[in-house]
């Protein structure tokens, strides 16, 4: 592998997030001060001395009845153990201000009979006091301990020294970094998986990974951080991102659900193509014209995913409908609630059944080509001279408004540059009719375009020179 993995594992509050953010070197994981904050994998690349290796944060590893759901705590259990599976070494992290528990014991042998090599981190090792208490954590029987605090940094740098020299030793870094040359990778794109809560979106995720990548359960908000889940197709890189689900403003409660949605802004920021789940048994709602908004105004390509269609289906079979027609008439319905986006496609898919879920991947790749097309300066100015001709530019006190060159200087998104005498004359509706035209040509589908005006300096021409009268002649 390009990039070897470094899993953190331990139980829950004793500070991996808060060390996770430490080691990636920017807040990415939630932190609170009570257990079970961090419940699926979170991934960070962390560079030391000119290594790269990728950081993976887990949830508290607990006893199944301490949990308040029985099934969120199972998900944790085989978040971990993937976890595990997917790292070159493991970090397990204890608390020497609290001292073994019986939980450590339990880390202790899932670890130990994964058969992974295992550096045991003695976290919250604070001040020189607290480094008397190394000794106790010595007895779970692991021979490399490092003393750290993730949250004044004290031992961070003794860590990653750790950390690489012992993934060197295990020849974890391709040959090629050995050698200090940068790991290549394909050009990766960015996938934001957005929604209300429980639409499901992360039934989604592992329905598009083959595998249980995020914990699913019925409770609203079981998805907290945004995750990162890659994987290949048609040659290109993928990254999807799994975020928590989007609420009301006034719904958004304090501390960690304020800080998800926070993240779930970052992620759509981050994203090239954003994938927006609804549930179509309540259509579209605030929140979601909410998320699409937002998304395109950041000129994002957006989807609409129609999620639990089967649930349509059922319904629609059960009085006596033609489930392709309730289709056509759903996405009818929708795109006139989404004028403003109608270049988005709309697809009916069950992540729980797998319909249609098999070419969403080949959706997004189309969604990333449509963002790499451009227009020949010729085909632009043939669109804009006819757009013209068939609807004159608006005017403003009794000035209209003129282009004067035009062309597209931009994709990922596409952007469009038009030099105009008074930008300020340009009208959303003119400019949304010129959009449109561009799209009879070239439909750029599920992007928007972007429209930026330069205002042509005036010419001012030169004064004619002074007839010199010829004193020679009378």
């Amino acid at each position: 592998m390009a990039i070897p993995f470094v899993a953190l594992v331990g139980r829950p509050n004793v500070g991996k997030s808060t060390l996770f953010n430490r080691l990636i070197g920017k807040r990415k994981a939630i932190v609170e001060d009570f257990p079970g904050t961090t419940r699926d994998r979170l991934y960070g690349d962390v560079e030391w001395n000119s290594r790269v290796f990728r950081l993976i944060d887990t949830g508290g590893f607990t006893h199944e009845q301490a949990q308040p759901s029985a099934l969120i705590s199972q998900g944790l259990t085989q978040q971990i153990r993937i976890a595990i599976d997917e790292a070159a070494l493991v970090l397990f992290v204890v608390d020497v201000g609290t001292g073994i528990t019986p939980e450590d014991w339990q880390v202790a042998d899932l670890v130990r009979r994964s058969g992974k090599p295992v550096m045991l981190v003695a976290n919250k090792v604070d001040d020189v006091s607290h480094a008397d208490r190394i000794a106790d954590v010595q007895q779970l029987g692991f021979p490399d301990v490092v003393p750290v605090s993730g949250l004044s940094g004290r031992g961070s740098g003794d860590l990653l020294d750790s950390i690489v020299e012992r993934l060197i030793a295990l020849h974890a870094f391709a040959e090629h970094e050995d050698h200090g040359g940068e790991p290549e990778e394909a050009v990766a794109i960015r996938i934001a998986i957005v929604g209300r809560p429980n639409v499901g979106k992360s039934t989604l995720v592992n329905a598009l990974l083959g595998r249980e990548r995020m914990i699913v359960s019925d409770v609203p908000g079981t998805t907290r951080d945004a995750i990162d889940s890659e994987l290949m197709h048609q040659g290109q890189r993928l990254i999807f991102i799994d975020t928590a689900g989007i609420r009301k403003r006034g719904k958004i409660g304090k501390g960690i659900e304020r800080y998800s949605v926070a993240r779930a802004h970052d992620s759509v920021d981050a994203a090239d193509i954003v994938l927006v789940v609804i549930d179509p048994s309540e259509g579209l709602t605030s929140q979601d014209m909410h998320i699409i908004g937002y998304a395109v105004d950041n000129y994002k390509s957006v989807a609409i995913l129609a999620n639990k269609w089967d649930v349509v289906r059922e319904q629609a079979r059960d009085s006596g409908n033609d489930s392709d027609m309730l289709v056509k008439e759903f996405t009818k319905a929708l795109a006139q609630e989404v004028e403003f986006v109608s270049y988005a496609p709309v697809v009916t898919i069950s992540a729980l059944t797998g319909l249609r879920v098999n070419k969403l991947l080949d959706l997004v790749v189309y969604l990333w080509q449509q963002r790499q097309l451009r227009l020949s300066n010729k085909q632009l100015a043939d669109i804009m001279k006819q757009a013209v001709l068939s609807k004159p530019p608006p005017e403003k006190r009794q000035i209209p408004l003129r282009l004067f060159s035009y062309s597209q200087t931009g994709t990922n998104p596409p952007v469009f540059t038009f030099e105009v005498n008074k930008p300020d004359i340009m009208h959303f509706s003119y400019e949304r009719y010129l959009k449109n035209a561009i799209r009879a040509i070239i439909s750029f589908e599920g992007c928007p375009l972007q429209f930026q005006y330069i205002k042509r300096k005036a010419v001012k021409s030169p004064h004619p020179p002074k007839r010199i009268r010829d004193k020679t002649r009378k």
